[in-house]
């Protein structure tokens, strides 16, 4: 049983994406952690800005670069998926999270 769902748009989606793909590839869900931006006052000083919470990323990668590898490959609807998740980055997990793609973008939640 996988750890993480996919909405019927998310799998249609990433078929026609898989299929442009030149060679075998699976899908890759990684995270972003927080992001920061500095800005400058005209004092001189700095202030730090949160410019992102971290989110989850959809990518697809040949196949070839992950046999070998200790991360797990999940099978869901015939597409193949590796999480590289990093814990002390991440707070949540992907464990019960909905992968759905609307409006042109993928979205974890």
């Amino acid at each position: 049983m996988a750890r993480f769902h996919v909405t019927t748009a998310a799998v249609s989606r990433l078929r026609e994406l898989s299929d442009s793909y030149a060679e075998p590839a699976v899908v890759v869900l990684y995270w972003t952690g927080p992001q920061a931006d500095n800005r400058r006052h005209p004092d001189g000083s700095t202030e730090w800005v949160r410019v992102s919470e971290g989110e989850w990323n959809v990518a697809l990668d040949s196949r070839a670069r992950y046999e070998g590898t200790p991360l797990p490959l999940e099978v869901i609807d015939d597409l193949e998926f590796i999480v590289k998740a990093f814990p002390q980055q991440n707070p949540g997990s992907i464990v019960g999270r909905i992968l759905d793609y609307v409006n042109g973008a993928f979205h974890v939640r």
